[in-house]
């Protein structure tokens, strides 16, 4: 049995001019769960970027989780635009 179901609502394909991939990005639903969570809408992107190449390590986003299907997507574009030449994979995408 599962833990969990997510429905795939929105997929987009980002191609960036330094990057020889694209990114991916997904928005999805949670069925059933707008009785019991205020935020049923999540979205999540193939890669994360870092500042820099000798940073740390990645910018990860500050929200993921949203009311709309709206919001979800202006957040997810919002996160893409800060990328930079220096992305890790999303080993949960």
């Amino acid at each position: 049995m599962y833990k969990s179901i997510e429905k795939v609502v929105s997929e987009y394909i980002f191609t960036f001019p330094n990057l020889g991939f694209p990114v991916k990005g997904r928005i999805t639903e949670k069925p059933g769960s707008s009785l019991s969570s205020q935020q049923p809408f999540l979205w999540s992107v193939s890669h994360y970027y870092k500042h820099a190449k000798d940073a740390p390590g990645v910018n990860p986003p500050p929200k993921t989780e949203c009311a709309s299907k709206e919001e979800a997507e202006r957040l997810l574009f919002s996160y893409v635009r800060g990328f930079t030449d220096f992305v890790e994979p999303n080993k949960f995408y």
